[in-house]
């Protein structure tokens, strides 16, 4: 199968071939992917301070992580595979960053919105941002993902109820507003140290 017929798939085509193509397909669709959102999250690196070389392995490593998940049945196609790809690049890129940096004190009027904002992934990485995700870490594993479709993947709450097998939306709305409040409790603690 060449490129070109694959230029016109939508991304739905594109995960079935993945997940039931020959060997051949898959690393044509995987070429697609490529030249369809490579340069995007090159910009993004290089933006963000990084080279052209720590962006294609941020992008070959999320290329990875993309594949092994449609693989396992774990995308659901909820977004976009370049939303997708987009978010486990920009996590790789921070974790990236986070290895370079040192950890900083936080301010507690750094949180003193009502609603925490977890748009901070969008923006110039800081120290503020690298604390914050090793915060995250300390919350558990449920939570984080949680947080995770919710924030970063946009789920919504009735995706997030069938993904956790929750009664329901409201039953995943009050899961995620007690990992939101856990969180804010680890970061006031955090503050409160040293």
């Amino acid at each position: 199968m060449s490129i070109s017929s694959l230029a016109d798939k939508s991304d739905q085509e594109l995960c079935e071939l993945i997940m039931n193509g020959e060997k051949s397909q898959v690393s044509a669709v995987l070429e697609v992917i490529y030249i369809r959102h490579y340069l995007s999250i090159e910009k993004y690196i290089i933006q963000k301070g990084g080279t052209e070389n720590v962006a294609k392995d941020i992008f070959q490593e999320g290329m990875t992580a993309f594949y092994l998940q449609v693989k396992k049945g774990n995308y659901r196609q909820e977004s976009q595979i370049k939303t997708y790809l987009i978010a486990i690049c920009k996590r790789l890129w921070y974790k990236e960053i986070k290895k370079r940096k040192p950890r900083v004190e936080l301010s507690e009027k750094m949180f003193e919105p009502e609603e925490m904002n977890f748009n901070f992934i969008n923006e110039e990485p800081s120290d503020l941002t690298y604390e914050v995700f090793q915060i995250f870490k300390l919350i558990s594993e449920d939570c984080q993902k949680i947080l995770e479709l919710y924030y970063f993947e946009r789920y919504t709450m009735q995706a997030i109820a069938r993904e956790f097998n929750f009664s329901g939306e409201q039953s995943a709305k009050n899961k995620k507003m007690k990992c939101l409040k856990y969180l804010r409790q680890k970061i006031k603690t955090n503050l409160t140290k040293g």
